[in-house]
């Protein structure tokens, strides 16, 4: 069952990552980060936003109830945008605990766990987890590999060449964090 689980989101990724490269749009790319992300990574919320002149939008959500569509945060006070600006991703094991998280943003109920990847210098794939959590390694490849795949896209259709990216994340919130990747 456990290998059947972890094929299944394999699969998943290798489709999106297609879809993905055969964009013909930012927009497409936009959607079909909406359409897997959740489904590759097991989260319980993920979302697209995107820098807009000082502010980050969230363009999209994929997730049981809407709490952010068109909610625009200034960069100064945006953990997408510490993700934007450092080019790696920002994980955060608890949001509570997290000083740079503006919480009232986050309804805590909803809203614990949170993994932030940067795409290109334009957007931000938010993964989002009811509990406090830290995803386990392949979880983390998994959702790199998806940001990577649409940074890449992106860069494609405005006709640049993608630099090397890194693929360890920036900061975790707490040195107290599970091994793994357990969700609680």
């Amino acid at each position: 069952m456990f290998d059947l689980f972890h094929r299944r989101r394999a699969n998943h990724l290798e489709r999106a990552l297609a879809a993905i490269a055969a964009a013909t749009t930012d927009y497409e790319v936009i959607a079909q980060l909406r359409a897997s992300a959740r489904r590759i990574t097991g989260a319980d919320r993920s979302a697209v936003l995107r820098r807009e002149g000082d502010e980050i939008v969230a363009l999209t959500e994929d997730a049981t109830n809407r709490l952010w569509g068109g909610l625009r945060i200034p960069l100064a006070r945006s953990v997408s945008a510490t993700a934007l600006r450092s080019g790696q991703p920002v994980l955060i094991h608890d949001l509570l605990d997290d000083a740079r998280v503006p919480h009232s943003r986050y309804d805590p109920k909803e809203v614990r766990g949170a993994a932030l990847y940067p795409i290109a210098d334009l957007l931000v794939l938010g993964i989002y987890w009811r509990a406090p959590c830290t995803p386990s390694a392949a979880v983390r490849s998994s959702a790199q590999r998806l940001a990577g795949g649409a940074a890449e896209a992106i860069r494609r259709l405005r006709g640049e060449t993608p630099p090397v990216q890194s693929r360890e994340p920036m900061h975790v919130a707490s040195a107290s964090l599970p091994i793994g990747g357990a969700h609680k």
